[in-house]
């Protein structure tokens, strides 16, 4: 299971460009957050390394998963968590960051998600989702054809992301990203100090 892991991780590396969008987005977000910071769907933690000495939580629902996170980051916090239903109390976590997750989920799933998501954010607290999308390119077959390989049953496009991420707060940037061989949508959210929504 470990060398199944390793490979997985090597082969995404590849087609990323070793995660280096992900990465760029959500260093170039981030800048001058305060420090507590959430991971939702972690998967093997490769992303904690961006925030140095700032407190950073990762969940991720496979238990194989985590265990080999804690093994590769043991300086870092790694727990099984489904995110449509924290443990964590509310108004918690400055930062949350989603990467390849809400395209997993069906529509009531991602709002349970959305929804938590809410609760564990502290005011004036901020969210950088980034998701799936299909190729913007008609030319981009290689990715069109990976893409129909996706494990996420899910894949939105950019303004369905930013209607379900409304739900939380007012979207206050989205934009497409190409990355490797794949689009991504990005969605940036600020939650208001005094704002307080109910997601329906």
């Amino acid at each position: 299971m470990m060398k199944h892991m390793v490979c997985k991780e090597i082969i995404l590396r590849i087609l990323t460009g070793n995660y280096y969008v992900f990465k760029q987005i959500i260093s170039h977000e981030i800048r001058g957050v305060p420090n507590h910071i959430l991971d939702l769907g972690c998967g093997t933690g490769i992303l904690s390394g961006l925030f140095g000495d700032r407190a950073y939580t990762g969940i991720d629902i496979d238990t194989r998963i985590i265990t080999y996170a804690k093994r590769r980051y043991p300086r870092k916090k790694f727990f099984v968590m489904d995110g449509t239903s924290l443990s964590f109390p509310d108004k918690l976590f400055d930062t949350i960051i989603i990467v390849g997750v809400i395209h997993h989920l069906n529509d009531t799933q991602a709002k349970h998600t959305v929804r938590q998501v809410q609760r564990v954010l502290k005011p004036g607290g901020m969210v950088v989702a980034i998701e799936a999308i299909q190729p913007l390119s008609r030319f981009n077959i290689p990715g069109r054809l990976l893409r129909a390989f996706d494990e996420g049953n899910y894949i939105r496009t950019l303004d369905e992301y930013v209607t379900l991420f409304n739900r939380l707060c007012p979207v206050k940037k989205a934009y497409t990203r190409h990355g490797g061989l794949f689009d991504y949508a990005v969605c940036v959210l600020r939650m208001s100090s005094t704002l307080k929504r109910s997601i329906s």
